[in-house]
């Protein structure tokens, strides 16, 4: 009797135990298990969708076969904001960009800012021979566009952007800005052109926007060659390409 009674106690001393220790260990491992579910969400709040925009304004020009080759050399599409005037070179490469998949955008037609900037109807009338000259080499009909100098130049008053803006959002139109500048049209080597893409898009990634509209021109020389280091540096750093259109982010520099 005795000895079963000493085994007894044994027994429920060793549950007591066990159930302490087990007690101990579970009040240790919560903060550990806490920070892990923490650093889990906080894993998935900073997975983002990154989007890098390709724009090159002024063209077609003579860089527009070797611009459209890299773009096919990494199976990305881009966006061309196109000027006049015509001419068959010109046409050929127009129709190009858009057999290639690439987006047609208004840019100008004459890119003439004392002329474009004189007055809203001359602005127009310079839209509208962009429009129909694109239509007639290609049949697209763009819905975006994009200011020379931007929607915040300086050529001309803001209230006059502002009604030109109204004037196109009204009749389907939507101008497109950028927010990162390549400054390929003053900078006179590549890796320049590279460092002033790169720059911006951290600049963007510091501030929480991961849409990067970026602005180059087909006309500069330093951006064919820069082209293919820029892509990559993107690539490398997740970002997916895309063209623009009107449900895209716009980066609008002024609101009409």
């Amino acid at each position: 009797m005795r000895n079963n009674l000493d085994y007894d106690i044994k027994i429920t001393l060793t549950t007591f135990f066990i159930v302490i220790i087990l007690c101990i260990m579970i009040s240790f491992s919560s903060p550990f298990i806490r920070r892990m579910q923490i650093n889990k969400v906080k894993e998935v709040t900073t997975e983002v969708n990154k989007v890098a925009y390709l724009t090159f304004d002024d063209g077609p020009s003579y860089n527009t076969p070797k611009i459209l080759e890299i773009l096919d050399k990494y199976n990305i599409k881009a966006t061309f904001f196109v000027v006049g005037p015509s001419y068959d070179e010109k046409d050929k490469n127009l129709k190009q960009i858009v057999n290639k998949g690439h987006t047609i955008a208004i840019h100008s037609y004459e890119h003439n800012y004392g002329y474009i900037y004189n007055s809203f109807d001359n602005y127009l009338r310079d839209f509208e021979r962009c429009k129909d000259w694109i239509f007639s080499v290609t049949k697209e009909e763009p819905s975006i566009y994009r200011m020379p100098g931007g929607s915040s130049n300086v050529i001309t008053r803001r209230e006059n952007i502002k009604e030109l803006i109204r004037y196109l959002y009204d009749h389907n139109y939507f101008h497109v800005d950028w927010n990162v500048d390549s400054n390929d049209s003053f900078s006179d080597h590549y890796t320049q052109v590279i460092s002033n893409v790169l720059n911006g898009v951290k600049v963007n990634e510091y501030s929480g926007l991961y849409n990067q509209n970026i602005l180059m021109h087909d006309t500069k020389t330093v951006t064919v060659r820069a082209l293919p280091t820029i892509i990559e540096k993107l690539i490398n750093e997740n970002y997916t390409f895309a063209t623009l259109d009107e449900t895209s982010p716009l980066s609008q520099h002024v609101k009409g």
